[in-house]
């Protein structure tokens, strides 16, 4: 089996050392045996929320956050709405 991760913004929010819980999730899915591919999508990628079990996006400071939200608001909001719904 093989888990999905879409990591939203890698590059720009990683306030928290975000990174380290990518590392983390991979490393436990592996102990499990399951396969794991780590998808980084950043700005002016986009995405299709359905081909993922796992979308993580990071913190980040104001300035970061501000200059991500018209990327955002090219699909990538209607792709984490998409997600949801399937929760």
């Amino acid at each position: 089996m093989m888990i999905k991760i879409a990591h939203l913004y890698p590059d720009m929010l990683n306030l928290y050392g975000d990174r380290g819980n990518i590392i983390t999730l991979k490393t436990r899915l592996k102990a499990r045996n399951l396969g794991v591919q780590v998808d980084n999508i950043t700005m002016g990628k986009s995405f299709n929320s359905d081909d993922y079990d796992i979308i993580f996006i990071g913190g980040g400071q104001d300035f970061e956050q501000d200059a991500l939200l018209d990327d955002l608001k090219q699909g990538k909001d209607k792709e984490l709405k998409l997600s949801l719904i399937h929760i």
